[in-house]
């Protein structure tokens, strides 16, 4: 996690699951309206469950919530799968074009 010019860039690394949520949950950085963007790095993430998912969703409601821009980097196809299984492709990218 790391901050580039008043944006806000998360990258979850290879495996995003219940054994590891709790850690970016509580590490991720305060939310606090003053970002101007919030960047999603899901593109080495090669494990996910729903625990993960949740996790994403989380963080993109609340950037949401606080009126940031949400972008998304390249996603792999592990975590298309499984936001799609689980339904959440239509919440998570409803901004998103493609």
């Amino acid at each position: 996690m790391s901050e580039e010019q008043g944006a806000l860039v998360v990258d979850f690394g290879k495996v995003l699951d219940i054994s590891n949520c709790k850690f970016f949950y509580e590490n991720l950085p305060v939310v606090t309206g003053k970002e101007s963007s919030l960047s999603l790095d899901l593109s080495l993430v090669e494990k996910i469950d729903s625990t993960g998912v949740q996790l994403v969703y989380a963080i993109y409601k609340t950037a949401i919530d606080h009126e940031i821009e949400v972008n998304w980097s390249d996603i792999s196809s592990q975590v298309k799968d499984a936001i799609e299984i689980l339904g959440m492709n239509k919440i998570l990218f409803e901004n998103k074009e493609g």
